[in-house]
Order: structure tokens, then C-alpha cells, then sequence
């Protein structure tokens, strides 16, 4: 339960410009007794300049953000940031020693984590190279989703580049669907996203999109090596050695419900087939290696070594 007359001292937001950001402002801008507001803010885009006028009280905080790709974005959109803390990891496992054929994600429910270039890349490996791949994806979203692409209208815009919905989603039949009870009753708790990452060889970040990405940097953490498109922010944070999906240098623009521009950064089915089809066929020592190294890198991004930054803007 949020109490906005209980807050005190410094606030830190973690949000995006999204209109629920602005909802929680309002609600804690006449605390007295709230000395700073702290925005740490992600987006993966420009904000739609219809949009920014209602965007504006983010002038009235500090804004932290956890890239320097969301910095230049926010900076294009005439806002200061402060400065950029990245996001961190707070398990670590343990390093694997054998190679296999278990690629997961953890998509979650939006349908834009799931470019058609993707999904197509998963279904041949999984036929011609005989992978297993696991996803995690969630009900409350998928709604949200269904109800938002009906409405606007996102299956002529969008054209063939999603699958449109998550009840469409061919991968599906891949999914841990997580429902709205089991989140409720806290079934969905660290453990259980911890040991997802575990049970997998690979982590297969399919997205083309994102404002940090912190899915592949908690597989890391718990020694799973990742395949991924190169694009900003990924480029940032991943690794040189990660297992990298080029990508064509085609930006492609999402309007995302009205406020913001989401920059989509285009890959061929062929170019992510052929890293899976690398991973698969490596070596189980130099896999290995890629595992114990995942860790150690990882470790640059523990919490506790990280979000002591955020003192020093207070």
C-alpha cells in the first residue's frame, strides 16, 4: 500500500515519463517533509513532442538514468540528467561446466519483446538444431496488450515485424505462463526466477528494444552466457564477448500508447539462427569459460557496489 503522507527525506522513483509516473508526483508534491524527488527514469525512445508538455515535471527532480542511451534520449527531449547509475544484480550462482541445448528468455508479457525476426529465428533452431527454449511470460500484461493493439489498431502499423498479441505469440507453446493469482500469492519470488536461470545453458535475448535490459545481466550473474543483438543499450553493459547478433543498422519507430517513440534496432532471422547454431556447437570448455566470466562480469554490477551512487546526488 502506497502512503504518499509517510515519505520523508529523499524519494527515488524508479519509472519511466509514463502518465503513472506523473499520478505518483502529484500525489507526493505537497509532502513538506519530502526535502528531494529523485526520478530514475528508463526509456527506450524519444518522447512523441505531443507528449512533452505533460512530461514536464520531471524538471522538478532529479533525473538519474540507468544508460547513456536513455541520458541522450532524455537530453533530446530538453531535460538534464544528473547522471547515469546502471542497474545491478544482487544473486550470483555458480559457474556451469557442460554445454547444452537449454535457450531460454524472460520475455515477459509485451508483445513488442517478441520481433517476428526473432520468434521465426527460434522456431528453425529449435527444428533443424533440436534446442529446447523456455520463456516466461505473464497473464496481466497480455491483457493489457490485447486490449491496447485492438484499440489502436497495432496489426496494420506494425505489419509483420510482432506476432501481434501474446495469445498469438507462435513461441507460446514454449511459455511458463505466470499467472495474476500465483504473483498474488507470491509464488513468482526471486528463487523462483533464479532457478529459470539456472536450468538454462543460454539466455536468448530476443528483444530489439530496450531502455537497459536487465534480464541478460541477472542470467549472467548466475552463469549462463547470453546471445543478444548488438544495439545500444545492450552495447553498453554486455561484454565484448557476449555472443553478439549483428544487426542491420535499420532503426525502426514504435508509437507506444501515445507518449513515446520506441526505437526498434532491426536483425535478420539468419544472423540470430547462425549465433544460436555457434552456441550450440561450442566447446564445453570454452563454454566454461564463458560462464565463469559471465559471473565475474556480473560482479561489476552488485547492488551493493552500485546504488551507493546514488548518495552522491542527494
Amino acid at each position: 500500500m502506497f502512503y504518499p503522507s509517510t515519505l520523508h527525506g529523499t524519494v527515488i522513483i524508479v519509472c519511466s515519463p509514463h502518465g503513472l509516473t506523473n499520478r505518483i508526483y502529484e500525489a507526493i508534491k505537497s509532502n513538506t517533509r519530502i526535502k528531494q524527488i529523485i526520478f530514475y527514469a528508463t526509456n527506450e525512445g524519444r518522447l512523441k513532442p505531443s507528449y512533452l508538455p505533460q512530461a514536464q515535471y520531471f524538471h522538478n527532480g532529479t533525473i538519474i538514468t540507468p544508460s547513456e542511451f536513455c541520458k541522450k534520449n532524455f537530453e533530446a527531449d530538453g531535460f538534464e540528467v544528473a547522471g547515469v547509475i546502471p542497474h545491478g544484480v544482487e544473486h550470483f550462482g555458480e559457474p556451469k561446466t557442460q554445454n547444452g541445448k537449454i535457450f531460454g528468455y524472460m520475455g515477459g508479457g509485451l508483445a513488442r519483446k517478441y520481433p517476428e525476426y526473432g520468434v521465426r529465428a527460434v522456431e528453425k533452431a529449435v527444428a533443424q538444431l533440436n534446442i529446447e527454449f523456455r520463456v516466461i511470460v505473464d497473464r496481466f500484461f497480455r491483457r493489457i496488450i490485447d486490449r491496447n493493439v485492438d484499440r489502436a489498431g497495432f496489426h496494420e502499423k506494425l505489419g509483420y515485424r510482432y506476432p501481434l498479441t501474446l495469445d498469438k505469440v507462435r513461441l507460446r507453446r514454449f511459455a511458463k505462463i505466470v499467472s495474476d493469482a500465483e504473483y498474488e500469492l507470491n509464488v513468482v519470488t526471486d528463487e523462483f526466477i533464479l532457478d529459470f536461470y539456472r536450468g538454462l545453458n543460454w539466455y536468448l535475448n530476443l528483444s530489439d528494444s530496450e531502455g537497459f535490459g536487465i534480464t541478460p545481466l541477472e542470467a549472467m550473474a548466475m552463469g549462463t552466457p547470453v546471445i543478444a543483438p548488438r544495439y545500444p543499450p545492450l552495447t553498453e553493459f554486455l561484454p565484448e564477448w557476449t555472443l553478439w547478433v549483428e544487426t542491420t543498422g535499420e532503426i525502426w519507430i514504435e508509437e507506444w500508447w501515445g507518449w513515446l517513440l520506441i526505437q526498434h534496432h532491426h536483425y535478420h532471422e539468419h544472423e540470430m539462427l547462425k549465433t544460436i547454431k555457434r552456441a550450440v556447437e561450442m566447446s564445453d570448455s570454452k563454454y566454461s569459460y564463458l560462464s565463469r566470466k559471465s559471473i565475474e562480469h556480473a560482479k561489476k554490477y552488485d547492488v551493493n557496489k552500485l546504488y551507493v551512487r546514488f548518495l552522491e546526488y542527494v
